[in-house]
Order: structure tokens, then sequence, then C-alpha cells
């Protein structure tokens, strides 16, 4: 089985993502449509925060190449 990602990777992953959120929305937008929707990590709630991270890790733990070998092979059977 797939080691569980460390609080580190998790954090370090959530942020990524937000980073290219935000750079996504003013490629598309530019910054004249106004604030992205989506902010810097920091400025969400402990709760708020929590939850992306749980997010990230269900993902990060879906994305270890094990689990993904095991479900294809779940699919093709």
């Amino acid at each position: 089985m797939a080691q569980e990602p460390t609080e580190d990777q998790i954090m370090f992953a959530t942020r990524a993502w937000m980073i290219a959120m935000r750079r996504l929305w003013v490629r598309r937008h530019g910054t004249a449509r106004g604030d992205c929707p989506v902010k810097p990590l920091d400025d969400y709630s402990p709760e708020d925060r929590r939850v992306m991270s749980l997010a990230i890790k269900a993902a990060l733990i879906a994305g270890d190449p094990n689990n993904v070998e095991a479900a294809i092979k779940r699919l093709e059977a």
C-alpha cells in the first residue's frame, strides 16, 4: 500500500494548487475583471484551509502510482 503524504507535502501541494489557480484566473480573465475568487491560502479561515488540505490529501493519495495501478486493474476486471 502507498505511504500517506506528510502534513508538509499536503500543505505544499495545497499552496501550489492555490497559486496555480490564481495564475490561471489572471491568464484567462486579466486583472480588469476584478479580484480573483481564489484567495491566497492564508486568507481563508482555518476550517476552510483544513477542508482544502483534506481535498488535496485525497488527490495525492489517489494520484499515487500504486493506487492508480490498482484502480486501473479494478476497472479492467
